[in-house]
């Protein structure tokens, strides 16, 4: 009997961690929302092509007038030229006929493509919010024929 009573109080306890883990990430995603709220500007590093035309698709806020969308575009950190990481995902980026393309698996997708597929914001809403979140796409890579 007391080895059930202590299996009991060990679950209530693991039961009460995970309640304040849920409760933290709740949190956490709450200020990340609050976040993306900031009107931020890209500054391009100079002399990369790459890096200013990003600049300018990230700073054109006129593209969509979905703010979630437009806060998603400024997850791109730069590494090298090209060479990005948006959320956890390293990312290789090209120039193709005045547009930007992101490589995926075997192929490319544009980059508004890329953002709407792996979108962070997409699935999810802060507590209470009115706003819909948009059903998640499947990606359509471009033809691979695209590569170098």
């Amino acid at each position: 009997m007391l080895e059930k009573a202590s299996k009991i109080t060990l679950l209530q306890e693991r039961l009460e961690l995970m309640n304040d883990r849920d409760k933290e990430f709740d949190r956490i995603f709450d200020y990340i929302y609050d976040l993306t709220r900031i009107n931020v500007q890209y500054c391009p590093i100079a002399g990369d092509k790459i890096d200013k035309q990003l600049a300018g698709i990230i700073n054109d806020n006129e593209r969509s007038s979905d703010s979630v969308i437009n806060k998603a575009k400024m997850l791109f950190v730069r590494e090298a030229e090209g060479v990005y990481t948006y959320c956890k995902k390293k990312v290789f980026m090209k120039n193709e006929q005045e547009r930007l393309i992101i490589r995926v698996g075997g192929g490319y997708m544009s980059l508004e493509e890329f953002i709407d597929t792996f979108n962070p914001f997409q699935s999810w809403k802060p507590k209470g919010s009115k706003e819909e979140s948009g059903a998640s796409k499947v990606a359509k890579p471009l033809s691979s024929s695209n590569s170098k």
